[in-house]
């Protein structure tokens, strides 16, 4: 994942933050189907193996992806404030997400698990249609205008 966070940083530059947000996203969760849809091969180390890797490059692409993109949407003069924050929410995320994936474990089969990781990968995505950093950097210009009156 960390190799190919190297990668996802490129890939947002070339193709734009929510596209490849959008597509690693859809990435991670057709994985996450495909793992529930192969429960025959989940005592196959190689299987494990190809699939962990596969998955965490698709995760490592859409992590720096995300990066990337509240990095655009932090305003110039309060920028390390508005990407601590955003940090901050992703902790936050995966801290109750442990905490809730274990809970939710013991209740469910794995397989039921990964198909709920594919949902829950793809939900947010519609919120995707809110954050656009070319908005974000006309209104940082604009605040700067009026700034400098």
């Amino acid at each position: 994942a960390a190799l190919a966070a190297f990668a996802g940083g490129p890939l947002s530059d070339r193709f734009g933050r929510r596209r490849t947000i959008l597509l690693g996203c859809a990435a991670v969760a057709g994985f996450d189907v495909a793992f529930m849809l192969s429960r025959g091969l989940w005592p196959s180390y190689l299987f494990q193996l190809g699939f962990t890797a596969a998955s965490a490059v698709a995760s490592g692409i859409v992590y720096a992806s995300i990066l990337a993109l509240f990095m655009d949407l932090a305003h110039p003069r309060l920028a390390a404030t508005h990407f601590q924050v955003s940090m901050a929410l992703l902790n936050v995320r995966g801290v109750w997400g442990g905490r809730l994936g274990g809970r939710l474990a013991e209740r469910v089969s794995p397989a039921t698990m990964f198909g709920l990781g594919a949902v829950i990968e793809l939900a947010p995505l519609a919120l995707l249609l809110l954050l656009s950093p070319s908005k974000a950097r006309a209104k940082f210009a604009a605040d700067e205008r009026e700034a400098a009156k």
